[in-house]
């Protein structure tokens, strides 16, 4: 949770710098946020390989039950495809112009409710200016959900429930 909103903060916040000491953007700078921004929607949007690859590890933990492995074998797809969408929402929220893109992403597996949760979490503690991130403990449980994970904290400690998705 700590590790995607800071780069929530880190990527909008950083924007926000540059076109704060630099009210006069260059058409390079424009052009550059632009095609970050399209990267970015290109890679959560239009590579089913993420998607399918999940349904995969899904398909192969129901045989050997191992959730270190399972988990290990996630993690790269993880780390990538919720990087894509914090920084994809960082650059979307710095203006109500380019929020309008945001129905693109209805294309994506990966982009649903729970998603949509997360970001209106890091958004209120964003402009809020709080790092306190314990009462979204619940948000991102769901928004792991997207990956065939769920989350139960036991007695024994942290279990993981891999489910299909």
């Amino acid at each position: 949770l700590y590790i995607l909103f800071d780069e929530y903060y880190a990527n909008r916040r950083s924007f926000e710098l540059m076109e704060t000491f630099f009210p006069q953007t260059s058409h390079r700078y424009k052009l550059h946020k632009r095609v970050h921004l399209k990267r970015f929607i290109d890679s959560i949007t239009k590579n089913s390989d993420y998607y399918a690859n999940i349904c995969n590890e899904i398909f192969n933990y129901k045989f050997h039950g191992n959730v270190r492995k399972f988990l290990k074998n996630i993690s790269p797809i993880f780390d990538e495809v919720s990087k894509a969408i914090i920084y994809t929402y960082a650059i979307l929220d710095l203006s109500h112009k380019l929020l309008r893109l945001e129905p693109l992403l209805a294309k994506s597996e990966f982009v649903n409710q729970n998603t949509k949760d997360l970001i209106v979490f890091f958004r209120s503690k964003y402009n809020s200016g709080s790092s306190d991130l314990f009462d979204g403990i619940d948000i991102i449980r769901r928004f792991m959900t997207n990956f065939g994970i769920e989350l139960e904290d036991t007695t024994e400690g942290l279990y993981y429930h891999v489910f299909d998705i």
